[in-house]
């Protein structure tokens, strides 16, 4: 079983001025790597990991963070059903959906979903910057 983890509980106050995110991968390597590197950027504050999508549901309404990046193919709710319910349930929720499988499918499921972006994990440091600005912009990655 994956944990659930989080630095608080609820919807504490935007202090920091950092983009409050939860990162939401099967692939407990995966989630190090992209927590790392978010972090590194600076303008991020990870305030939430988990494994599968219905931790997720539960740590995103809890935490109501800013950015929620997932990835598409995870036992259970996959991304993007996850990615459907968020974004229908809040709107201010920026999500970015990233997968290393990058296919029409992919994509095509991932703009389906109501995603703000879509990343390659392979380009993630290529990727990522872009998909959040486009997505903080009210638009919708071009990837997408």
């Amino acid at each position: 079983m994956n944990e659930m983890t989080s630095e608080s509980h609820g919807a504490p106050a935007r202090k920091t001025g950092r983009r409050r995110t939860l990162v939401v991968d099967n692939s407990p390597v995966a989630r190090r790597a992209v927590c790392a590197f978010l972090e590194s950027l600076g303008t991020f504050e990870v305030v939430g990991t988990c494994g599968n999508g219905a931790e997720a549901l539960v740590l995103a309404d809890a935490m109501q963070p800013d950015l929620v990046v997932l990835d598409l193919r995870m036992p259970g709710l996959g991304g993007d059903v996850v990615a459907q319910r968020l974004t229908g349930r809040f709107p201010a929720m920026r999500v970015l959906i990233m997968t290393v499988q990058d296919t029409p499918e992919s994509r095509r499921l991932a703009g389906m979903s109501g995603a703000h972006g879509f990343i390659n994990k392979l380009h993630l440091a290529r990727e990522l910057p872009g998909a959040v600005d486009s997505a903080f912009a009210g638009e919708r990655s071009p990837s997408l």
